[in-house]
């Protein structure tokens, strides 16, 4: 059975914190940290989500779906693609070209801003008023 008081306590320790140490970063009182790290009580999303990020890991993991700490993603670097390629640098495929949405405006014509007409009587409410200064 997962225990996430003892991954949190282990976590802890690792940076060399104290309880009330922790305590103080998530605002938080030392008796609550030690309930949390013997499992008396379970720590709210909110401080979970503020626990991640001071160590460095995932809410997986500290829930315990998953048994790694986080995936490392450095090293990958996002490059602009070359003109004729795709996203991996390779030749681009061929798009095939699909027809133009029945709405969309004729080709070389500016696109204008979508408009909802009403349809029906106009309410009272919805019939415009002339400024006070203006009514008679």
């Amino acid at each position: 059975m997962y225990d996430m008081g003892a991954r949190l306590q282990a976590l802890r320790k690792a940076k060399g914190w104290s309880q009330e140490a922790l305590g103080r970063k998530v605002n938080k009182a030392k008796s609550v940290i030690s309930s949390y790290e013997a499992n008396l009580r379970t720590p709210p999303l909110d401080v979970l989500t503020s626990l991640a990020a001071l160590y460095g890991v995932s809410l997986d993991y500290l829930a315990g779906i998953d048994k790694r700490e986080m995936i490392l993603l450095r090293g990958l670097v996002r490059r602009p693609a070359q003109p004729g390629t795709d996203h991996r640098g390779g030749a681009a495929k061929p798009q095939p070209s699909r027809p133009p949405h029945p709405d969309a405006p004729p080709a070389g014509h500016p696109q204008l801003p979508a408009v909802r007409v009403h349809q029906g009587p106009l309410s009272p409410l919805t019939v415009p008023q002339a400024p006070f200064s203006q009514r008679s």
